[in-house]
């Protein structure tokens, strides 16, 4: 109705203008714009009937921690919903408003129980302001106990090529379980988590990344967005496998040892080997161990622990072997020595309180014979002590043969000497 009077009142002073003046066309003109003006503000401005629509207005969630709290539920979903609000009011002061100013809501406090449920939209709209629609009155949300299991974590090869004489091993993924975190009832499907690995030819060992999915008692994937894992990607180790079949061997730690002096005989004398292709082609033989001859005083069997490089094993499964010892054409025979060298006593007070090491030395008769107690030496290394160091120490001592017949012959056992410290 005031819409109605105020232009009736512009009307009424123009058609007075106009009988004033008919020929009066600019006083005409400027009551006609001035009407339109007048129609356009109350129209656009005042009008209490201007409707408008603010769209994607995000809808929050309220009372999820008394949900949490009071009924141990967490929500799956529900987040990150919007609506278009529409509303009814004032357009002067619409304009001033964006989607901030509403809040727009829905009550989860009547929650209760797992599983979906819908859930009554709520507006709380500015002053001055109807609520015309909403593009929806409700929303769907699914509600379940959180919890957590750790679950076997398995690889598979889908695709891949290899040559004949080649053979894979057991993958080998880098972590053995995942942690995983979700609805309860999710994960109580669960059987195990899975990289699935698509590889081309392969030669040789290798690693790939993969990821990880999840698998159900079935064999499915479970596609459950809900469902949360602690890593979502892991490397596997693909060992490559060929055989070989090679003979054993052992060395000598200072080299004493050879074909006229010892019968070296290991039980068996070769086995078949199955390792990485690229360890096993420069093989020739396996060393099984290293002798040490000083510590080997007469003819004597062993067993001993197969050392192989990384990615090789015997193919039937041995991992120890017979060694068998003999001496051929060398004797021992007892020296005294009395000659005790002390090296490396920089600032050092000491007194050697040992008088004579009786040595047992290995080789031919003819050697042995030849040698005499002065060309030997027994030398103590004391540079690892202050100038300060008091008491009686013991220390092993080396040996020395100064001969021209010491090429063949080596002392047999350890020998110590008592030092004092001063």
């Amino acid at each position: 109705m005031k819409r109605e009077n105020s232009i009736a009142t512009v009307l009424d002073a123009e058609a007075q203008v106009t009988h004033r003046s008919s020929g009066d066309w600019l006083a005409k003109i400027t009551c006609l714009l001035l009407a339109f003006i007048l129609w356009f503000y109350v129209m656009q401005v005042d009008s209490p009937e201007h409707t408008e629509t603010f769209r994607s207005v995000d809808v929050a969630l309220s009372n999820v921690a008394v949900l949490e709290g009071e009924h141990g539920l967490s929500v799956y979903s529900g987040y990150g919903i919007t609506v278009d609000v529409t509303v009814i009011g004032q357009k002067s002061l619409i304009d001033k408003l964006s989607d901030s100013d509403f809040m727009i809501t829905a009550d989860l406090s009547g929650i209760s129980e797992p599983g979906f449920h819908s859930v009554p939209i709520n507006a709380d709209l500015p002053s001055g302001l109807t609520l015309d629609s909403l593009s929806q009155n409700a929303i769907q949300v699914y509600v379940d106990e959180r919890s957590t299991v750790v679950t076997e974590i398995r690889a598979k090869l889908t695709s891949f090529t290899m040559e004949s004489h080649l053979e894979m091993g057991s993958l080998e993924p880098e972590y053995d379980t995942v942690v995983v975190t979700g609805p309860k009832s999710a994960l109580d499907e669960i059987a195990y988590a899975e990289v699935n690995l698509s590889l081309g030819s392969i030669g040789a060992s290798m690693t790939a990344s993969g990821q990880l999915t999840l698998v159900d008692k079935n064999g499915a994937v479970i596609n459950n967005p809900y469902l949360r894992l602690a890593r979502t990607e892991v490397r596997v180790d693909i060992p490559i496998y060929t055989t070989k079949l090679l003979s054993l061997a052992a060395e000598s730690k200072y080299g004493y040892f050879n074909d006229k002096n010892v019968k070296i005989t290991i039980e068996p004398r070769e086995l078949m080997f199955r390792g990485d292709p690229a360890v096993l082609q420069n093989l020739e033989n396996i060393v099984v161990t290293t002798l040490d001859e000083k510590s080997i005083s007469g003819n004597v069997t062993m067993q001993v622990q197969l050392e192989l490089p990384e990615r090789v094993e015997a193919a039937n499964g041995t991992t120890a072997v017979s060694v068998k010892i003999e001496h051929i054409n060398t004797y021992t025979k007892y020296f005294t020595v009395t000659d005790i060298d002390v090296t490396g006593a920089v600032g050092l007070d000491y007194e050697i309180l040992t008088d004579a090491l009786l040595v047992q030395v290995r080789g031919t008769l003819e050697d042995l014979a030849k040698l005499k107690t002065t060309d030997f030496t027994a030398v103590v290394d004391l540079s690892g002590y202050a100038s300060d160091a008091t008491g009686v120490i013991s220390k092993n001592a080396v040996i020395h043969i100064d001969s021209a017949h010491a090429d063949g012959v080596y002392e047999i056992g350890e020998y110590s000497v008592q030092v004092r410290l001063n």
